[in-house]
């Protein structure tokens, strides 16, 4: 470019010169220097334009061909005297991999593009050392693909209730059930392997998308919406864990946005949190939210900071 800059300076100072003047070869010569330089800028620009385009096309060939079909595969061991587990955690699995999106095959022989793996071990608790029904759950997903190894990888423990309700087996399965990571595990494998984002990520963007109230999906039953509303309110939590500028803003949001039963949870995280700043916003709610369970979170709260 700046060779081709000097040169045109030249022209233009050779056909101001005596020797060319106006004359018919100094013009032509003139013309065809201008074309030259013309043509280097323009192949200048046209690199400059394919360049994002090309950078795009580098980091799709660097994640490779877009993952559509999964084979699932695994195991599932119970410490109870059962040939299989009472819980089929690989139906469940499959179903929210097809939810997100995903073409699910059972078959090795199959076309597929990864592989996951799912690891489901039932063990005693402990917890309730006198019932020897109380157990304790553990879930290993993998998603592999060849060539670039594991691309997803979630451990998933869930354990029965400090009071619990109901059978302590199922009330084991209903915690996992509603836990963020298992209830969102669609979500979360498409999210990484489609646009790199990180289970925190993926978590508020759930968060986000409005509330369904239950009976609004006739398909959706009582058990499956009472599953998804714990499931946000775990999220909810797990983002008061994580405690980055992102997860704060978003906790005001729903504080003051959401259905009041999350409200109330997006309240109590913030007072777990601690952070003095929070005192005049929190007094707000205290003084102005109409539902009286999120008031007395808010007063909670407010309690809980000024006591730390």
């Amino acid at each position: 470019m700046r060779t081709q800059k000097k040169w045109a300076r030249v022209a233009a100072s050779t056909l101001r010169s005596e020797k060319w003047g106006p004359t018919l070869t100094g013009a032509l010569l003139w013309c065809a220097i201008c074309l030259w330089v013309g043509s280097g800028l323009g192949a200048a620009q046209s690199h400059a334009q394919k360049a994002p385009a090309a950078q795009a096309e580098s980091q799709a060939s660097e994640m490779g061909h877009p993952i559509r079909t999964i084979y699932l595969t695994g195991a599932a061991s119970t410490w109870l005297n059962l040939p299989q587990p009472p819980y089929n955690a690989m139906v469940t699995v499959k179903i929210k991999l097809k939810e997100a999106g995903f073409h699910v095959v059972m078959d090795p022989q199959l076309p597929h593009d990864a592989v996951m793996t799912v690891v489901y071990q039932e063990r005693p608790s402990g917890q309730f050392r006198i019932l020897e029904e109380a157990t304790a759950v553990r879930v290993d997903v993998r998603l592999i693909r060849e060539g670039q190894g594991v691309l997803y990888a979630r451990t998933i423990v869930a354990n029965p209730s400090p009071v619990p309700v109901g059978g302590l087996y199922w009330g084991t399965i209903h915690n996992l059930e509603s836990d963020p990571y298992f209830f969102y595990l669609g979500e979360l494998v498409k999210g990484w392997v489609d646009t790199r984002a990180d289970a925190v990520t993926v978590l508020m963007a759930m968060l986000r998308r409005p509330y369904r109230a239950e009976g609004s999906f006739p398909e959706e039953s009582h058990g499956e919406a009472t599953l998804r509303k714990l499931a946000r309110q775990h999220a909810i939590e797990e983002l008061g864990r994580v405690n980055i500028p992102a997860t704060r803003e978003l906790l005001w949001e729903l504080a003051t946005r959401a259905i009041p039963e999350e409200r109330r949870v997006a309240v109590t995280v913030l007072g777990n949190i601690g952070d003095s700043t929070f005192l005049p916003k929190l007094r707000t709610i205290a003084e102005t939210d109409r539902n009286p369970a999120v008031q007395a979170a808010a007063r909670a709260a407010i309690a809980r900071i000024q006591g730390s």
